[in-house]
């Protein structure tokens, strides 16, 4: 990934982000132009890991075929860990991507789920932390906003039954991510760099 791919997908999700709020407040827009229905979450309103978990419910009662969780995390935190969790459970397939270092008391997460889930879970580590992270559970996406512009609200943009343009979009950068990362198992989960 080079420098020209970081800045075209850091200007696409600051322009997409500004769009929907400035034409939401307006209500200028009838029809949300990426998805079925697109909305901030904030620490002050409703979480993204409480998004997660309401998507996760959906997908698993309404579209059993669609039982996927891609996740492209910059650090494996206590959130991520219960989305994982309560994905599993539900039969889901999830794949994890993310930076070189763990949150203490989530390492043993990570152990449990290799060992629990061997056919469902799968760890992978880029060489550095990811700047841009992002969810993919079924046909919709969680964007979080980078640390730079929302670090304090923690700011992410949920879409759901995201448009098939923007939902291959998201699929492909994962998969091109999955390139670049390292396949990890149990034994090397001990060895990653704590906070």
């Amino acid at each position: 990934m080079d420098l020209l791919d970081i800045l075209t997908i850091v200007s696409v999700l600051i322009i997409l982000i500004f769009i929907i709020l400035y034409f939401n407040k307006k209500k200028y827009l009838d029809v949300d132009p990426y998805g079925k229905q697109s909305f901030l979450l904030t620490s002050e309103g409703l979480s993204s890991v409480e998004f997660r978990q309401k998507l996760i419910n959906d997908v698993d009662q309404k579209h059993p075929n669609e039982k996927y969780v891609f996740i492209r995390a910059s650090e494996f935190g206590q959130g991520t860990c219960t989305t994982i969790k309560n994905a599993l459970d539900k039969g889901f397939k999830v794949t994890s991507i993310s930076g070189p270092r763990v949150w203490s008391d989530t390492k043993q997460c990570i152990k449990n789920y290799m060992r629990d889930y061997p056919e469902s879970f799968e760890y992978y580590l880029l060489k550095e932390r990811p700047r841009h992270q992002f969810t993919i559970i079924g046909n919709n996406i969680i964007i979080k906003v980078p640390h730079e512009y929302a670090d304090k609200t923690r700011t992410s943009l949920g879409i759901i039954d995201a448009h098939p343009t923007l939902l291959t979009e998201f699929k492909f950068y994962f998969n091109k991510s999955l390139i670049e990362a390292k396949k990890v198992n149990i034994e090397e989960i001990e060895k990653l760099i704590e906070y």
